[in-house]
């Protein structure tokens, strides 16, 4: 886990496809829930995630 006062994760940094920034983008959405940012990267990778 990572401390809850870092600084906020750009989606465009944890490896999704473009559709899907780009849908996100539109929906205006601009950064990465901590939990987000630590569970996107594992299931991209195909591991399995409990949150």
């Amino acid at each position: 886990m990572t401390d809850s006062d870092s600084a906020p994760t750009a989606f465009d940094s944890l490896g999704l496809p473009h559709f899907l920034l780009n849908s996100l983008t539109d929906l205006g959405y601009e950064a990465a829930t901590p939990i987000q940012a630590e569970t996107i990267p594992a299931m991209l990778s195909e591991q399995d995630v409990v949150g």
